[in-house]
């Protein structure tokens, strides 16, 4: 029922601490093997034999070190371990090369004969030959080849181990490192591809829609609301001022008819904004309604309403205007059109949002448009009445 497998959480944090601490020694090792040639040289010789003998023993072991750390590279590159053949991610395991090498090299061994065995240590010891011209200050003859054997053997063994182990301990964690930095950057290039995608489509269909005018609505509200909701914020504020400004111009050069082709834009922006908290939205669908060819009155009001509750008591530039249209889409809706408003609560309703438009600066244009004029002289009121 329970395994007696050491948890990893345990086990891989211990033994990675004791291979950093292997790579610890190893750096040891070869600080004392270059502190046993600096004494070795000490007492060598002349001072400019003895300081060349030292700078070509300390260069023939750095070669040895960097060589055998190479070597120590190649063997520890780990392999991809595939597990089955789809694979969502990419592991690391420990290369056995140096394994199947040494295997191979022992089945090799046998083969050979002993007369080919014996070549390697008369080519170790012409190497060594080489080498000991360069340490003729330590001394002379066999004295010197040994020494620059030891100087070989050892630092290509102990820059082999380094090599090796730091190859294991480092270079997995830099690969899955590196693949991951991939898979991300994959999958958000993907994300952004695909926004954009969606942002186009829905560019596509605003503009559509907005080339459409009054011909008919060839694109549903519901097309352009889903559209809507998975395009980007940057992409439903492009569409909003697309709409905004054709509704301002086709208002300004007489073309109302235009104007139809906004209304659903702003439809769908308002089904897009699941959290409600956009007003403007509101705002420019009640400016469309009562803006266009045939103005509709009633919703007009009932969206410049919502727009006011959202907006709440906040005081930008043009505050006033949500009230002010409002004012003029309840004047149009007064059923009194010839005679003072016979319903209290309807004259109360208007004159407070005349109120609000008469303290803005920026709706004074409100109170020259002929329908307001005409209902305030109906119902016995001046601006004068509405400042205070």
């Amino acid at each position: 029922m329970f395994s007696d497998r050491p948890a990893p959480s345990a086990t891989v944090p211990k033994a990675k601490a004791e291979d950093e601490e292997a790579l610890r020694y190893l750096a040891w090792a070869i600080a004392i093997g270059l502190m046993v040639l600096a004494v070795a040289m000490i007492g060598a010789g002349e001072a400019d034999r003895r300081i060349f003998a030292g700078i070509m023993g300390v260069t023939a072991a750095s070669a040895c070190v960097a060589a055998g750390a190479f070597l120590g590279f190649i063997f520890g590159i780990p392999r991809t371990v595939q597990q089955g053949t789809v694979t969502p991610g990419t592991s690391y395991g420990a290369n056995t090369n140096l394994e199947q090498v040494s295997d191979w090299l022992t089945k090799i061994l046998v083969g050979v004969t002993l007369t080919q065995l014996t070549h390697i240590p008369p080519a170790l010891w012409e190497v060594a030959g080489y080498l000991g011209e360069g340490l003729t200050a330590v001394g002379a003859g066999t004295a010197v080849r040994a020494l620059a054997v030891a100087i070989i053997v050892y630092f290509l063994v102990v820059g082999f181990l380094l090599g090796f182990l730091w190859t294991r301990l480092y270079l997995p964690r830099a690969m899955r490192s590196a693949d991951q930095i991939e898979r991300i950057v994959t999958a958000v290039s993907e994300q952004i591809s695909d926004q954009q995608e969606r942002n186009d489509e829905v560019n596509n269909l605003v503009m559509r829609q907005l080339a459409l005018g009054a011909n008919g609505p060839s694109v549903t509200v519901e097309e352009l609301a889903t559209a809507m909701r998975q395009a980007s914020p940057a992409a439903r504020r492009r569409a909003f001022y697309l709409a905004q400004t054709r509704r301002r111009r086709a208002l300004s050069s007489g073309r109302t008819a235009e104007i139809e082709g906004c209304v659903a834009i702003f439809r769908a922006l308002i089904a897009a904004d699941t959290a409600g908290k956009y007003h403007r939205n509101f705002g420019e669908l009640g400016y469309a309604l009562k803006d266009k060819e045939n103005p509709d009155w009633r919703e007009a009001e009932v969206q410049l309403t919502r727009a006011i509750e959202l907006r709440g008591t906040q005081r930008t530039h043009g505050w006033g205007y949500y009230e002010a249209n409002r004012a003029l889409c309840r004047i149009h809706l007064d059923t009194a059109n010839d005679a003072p408003s016979t319903e209290p609560q309807v004259r109360e309703r208007i004159v407070a949002d005349l109120r609000v438009a008469a303290g803005c600066p920026d709706c004074a244009w409100i109170f020259g448009a002929p329908a307001v004029q005409q209902w305030m002289q109906r119902n016995k009121l001046t601006r004068a009445d509405l400042v205070g």
